[in-house]
């Protein structure tokens, strides 16, 4: 994803790396792409609301499902995932 925004993406990242910014960088460019994806849905399946009243919709499911995530299930699964990596 990097590749096709910037020519020279290394450069770029050992910058935000310098700088103490590439946290603050992914977090945005998460966010861009996200917004992206979210018109782009709603260009071509939504047909019977405006996209600000879709967007808030979305915004709400996802808000609700934060606090829904197993993140203990997702730790553990990493960790078996890392362990049979290192057996090899």
């Amino acid at each position: 994803m990097i590749f096709q925004r910037y020519s020279s993406p290394i450069i770029f990242l050992d910058n935000l790396i310098l700088t103490q910014q590439l946290s603050k960088f992914i977090s945005e460019i998460g966010r861009i792409k996200f917004e992206e994806e979210l018109q782009e849905y709603f260009l071509f399946k939504v047909w019977d609301k405006t996209y600000t009243d879709f967007k808030d919709e979305v915004m709400a499911d996802v808000m609700n499902q934060k606090g829904n995530v197993p993140v203990k299930a997702i730790l553990e699964d990493s960790l078996g995932i890392l362990e049979k990596g290192g057996r090899r």
